[in-house]
């Protein structure tokens, strides 16, 4: 492993604490009951859910990633 890659698989699991607490946010702000009935909305909250869940696995894909290296 390089000393970059290891400086990044050191800091892995705060990114991925943090990108969890991003996915919980955007999820609880995509069941939000007040904008249920605004389609706009819920497009840009679920719009964000999905960029918010693709985050997450691509963090946790590295870190098995860089895991393999070890």
């Amino acid at each position: 492993m390089s000393y970059l890659e290891q400086r990044e698989f050191d800091a892995m699991e705060e990114a991925v604490l943090a990108a969890e607490e991003r996915l919980a946010e955007a999820r609880r702000r995509a069941g939000d009951p007040s904008i249920a009935s605004d389609a706009t909305a819920l497009q840009q909250r679920f719009a964000q859910l999905t960029e918010a869940a693709a985050e997450v696995d691509r963090l946790y894909r590295r870190w098995s990633e860089l895991e393999e290296k070890i």
